[in-house]
């Protein structure tokens, strides 16, 4: 049995300045929290400043609820900053709890 060709894999391929798949100027998208610490902006700052309700903003704030586009751009907007670059969506993975209940 003969070898043919070698086959390259286009991926593994050396990555240069020129490469589409150069991520170096990628912008890393910060959680809410983190943003808030940084800027130093209160809970209760964010809340006035986005003028959503504040049991809405906590649970966007402890990354407890995945907000509506709306929402993103009333945050991001209180936060100085485009909504791409938040981090939005769950902290803690959703888990599917499956049984019958206690036997």
């Amino acid at each position: 049995m003969g070898v043919g060709p070698r086959r390259t894999n286009e991926w593994a391929r050396p990555r240069t300045f020129e490469d589409p798949f150069d991520l170096g100027d990628e912008i890393v998208a910060k959680s809410v929290d983190d943003l808030c610490r940084e800027q130093a902006i209160s809970f209760d700052e964010l809340c006035r400043r986005s003028e959503l309700d504040s049991s809405r903003v906590q649970a966007i704030y402890l990354g407890r609820w995945t907000p509506s586009p709306a929402e993103r751009q009333a945050i991001a907007t209180a936060l100085g900053v485009d909504a791409g670059q938040i981090a939005w969506g769950h902290k803690t993975p959703i888990q599917h709890i499956y049984g019958h209940g206690p036997t």
